[in-house]
């Protein structure tokens, strides 16, 4: 009997001890099983986590397009949206614009059909102690297989200039061609516009028609005859007509110019945010005449500029702007 109740409980103790081992084995089982499927879920993370930081990146990435696309479209609107408003400008004010000034404003709409110098409106630098003019930049209209110019300058240096421009483009120095306007002009005096600084308007003669010719920048000039100008004097925009201006700046305009400036929206450096009112038109309340320089030289500033600022419950476009890269920003 005895020998019995030994042997089963050696048959239990048998039967515990497999018990026991297959607890742990399979306790280890599963362990091992949670741990692989940690390490698969932790494995999927990063690429899922990469998708969303892809995804929030791209959406911040177009946020801010879109931001610096409406940034762009309120400061310098579409040629058929600035017509609209110089319309409403002119319709606003009828009784209180003069000839001169109400013809200024019609002509804004079409002034890159003629000659530059024959413009509305133009602006004077003095990029050197030697070149005093009206320094622009032809425009063009893009079609699907070129270019086509828009102005008549290109095709008359093109006509005048026996040296070939390639071998020349690379010189960094300005090419005037005296022929040209001493040919369109040769039985009568060269044509006169009006000038305006911070606080006066005069008149001088064009002399020459020239191009500089650079290998991160060019721009074309017609030179102003200097010697009978005021050394003091510091021009800043160029008229064929005689403008009627009340010399008056507002620093509630620089200001709204300087703070709404978004330098993150540009790919070169830009001067825009020192422009500094010196005139308004007269008959119009709200349309300034503004500019960003250094003077007796302009050889500070990376792209010294004047505008045409229309300004209206705190917000503003630009008429008309014009700036000369120094910066030589088409090497970027």
């Amino acid at each position: 009997m005895r020998f019995g109740n030994i042997v089963l409980i050696c048959i239990l103790l048998f039967i515990f001890s497999c018990s026991s081992k297959q607890e742990k084995t399979e306790s280890k089982s599963l362990k091992k099983e949670k741990k692989q499927t940690v390490q698969k879920v932790e494995s999927r993370k990063p690429d899922s986590y990469q998708k969303q930081s892809e995804s929030k990146a791209e959406t911040e990435e177009e946020r801010s397009q879109n931001n610096c696309d409406e940034y762009f479209k309120k400061r310098f609107p579409k040629d058929s949206v600035k017509a609209l408003i110089i319309d409403q400008i002119i319709s606003r004010n009828s009784d209180s614009l003069s000839p001169s000034n109400l013809k200024f404003l019609k002509a804004l709409k079409t002034q890159e059909k003629d000659l530059a110098f024959k413009h509305a409106l133009n602006p004077v630098f003095r990029l050197n102690e030697d070149e005093l003019g009206i320094v622009f930049y032809p425009q063009y209209k893009r079609t699907e297989t070129s270019l086509i110019s828009l102005s008549k300058e290109p095709e008359l240096i093109e006509k005048h200039d026996t040296i070939d421009s390639e071998t020349l483009f690379f010189m960094n120095e300005m090419r005037f061609h005296p022929q040209i306007l001493d040919s369109i002009y040769a039985d009568q005096e060269k044509p006169q516009i009006y000038y305006y600084t911070p606080n006066r308007m005069d008149s001088a003669r064009i002399k020459d028609l020239g191009k500089f010719y650079g290998e991160c920048q060019y721009y074309y000039e017609y030179s102003i005859q200097d010697s009978l100008l005021d050394s003091h004097d510091s021009l800043l925009i160029a008229s064929s007509l005689k403008l009627k201006l009340e010399f008056e700046g507002d620093s509630k305009v620089d200001s709204l110019i300087a703070e709404s400036f978004n330098e993150s929206c540009l790919d070169c450096p830009s001067s825009e945010y020192l422009l500094k009112s010196f005139a308004r038109l007269k008959g119009v309340d709200n349309l300034y005449f503004s500019y960003a320089d250094t003077f007796p030289i302009n050889d500070e500033l990376e792209t010294p500029a004047r505008a045409l600022i229309y300004v209206q419950e705190n917000e503003f476009i630009y008429l008309w702007y014009s700036e000369v890269d120094l910066f030589g920003c088409s090497c970027l």
